[in-house]
């Protein structure tokens, strides 16, 4: 029983730092510092400052993050029924 809190409290907490990523990737794409030849590295992943992967890759944290926080209260509420 333990084991299972532990590790649904650990999703919850990767959930929230994917989607910390999410916001640095979306707010460098809201802002005027993009650039033809720049990249950053987010989550081991290396992103070219453009319009393009920015916006890609901001919405597919921020998807994969809300997904990894509330999949566990999914899980509950299937087991429940």
């Amino acid at each position: 029983m333990k084991m299972k809190t532990i590790f649904f409290v650990l999703m919850q907490l990767f959930g929230c730092y994917v989607l910390f990523n999410a916001y640095e990737v979306l707010s460098i794409y809201f802002s005027d510092s993009r650039g033809v030849g720049v990249g950053i590295t987010k989550l081991n992943m290396l992103i070219s400052v453009e319009d393009g992967p920015l916006l890609f890759y901001g919405t597919l944290f921020l998807i994969v993050g809300l997904l990894l926080i509330f999949f566990p209260f999914f899980l509950r509420k299937l087991k429940r029924n």
